[in-house]
């Protein structure tokens, strides 16, 4: 059973967080190396029977990895909304600054 865990985390520190979800879930090809080097070295039975049950977990790791994935997927696509939210904010709150400039009151130095 899958349950849904919160994590709270600094705005600035998403990226790093989801970096690390994905580093963590990202070792898998050892697997497939163990896998595929007992396969060129010995094909007997028991380590054939070796590569089966390395084989289910490679499947189970990939089922995680997939869950995982999606996470870092909800929590980028969150994290998109929040930045965009905030950019709005500040657009709205910012103050259009227009500099009228009059070519007509050139002041002219007096020591000239």
């Amino acid at each position: 059973m899958r349950v849904h865990v919160s994590q709270t985390v600094e705005l600035e520190d998403v990226p790093r967080h989801v970096i690390k979800m994905l580093e963590e879930g990202a070792n898998l090809e050892h697997l497939c190396h163990d896998i595929v080097e007992v396969l060129q070295s010995d094909t007997t039975l028991y380590k054939i029977g070796f590569c089966v049950e390395r084989i289910a977990e490679l499947r189970n790791k990939l089922i995680e990895l997939d869950f995982s994935l999606q996470d870092c997927s909800s929590i980028l696509a969150g994290y998109v909304d929040v930045l965009k939210k905030e950019e709005s904010t500040l657009a709205q709150e910012a103050p259009e600054v227009v500099e009228q400039v009059d070519d007509g009151d050139i002041i002219e130095d007096e020591d000239e």
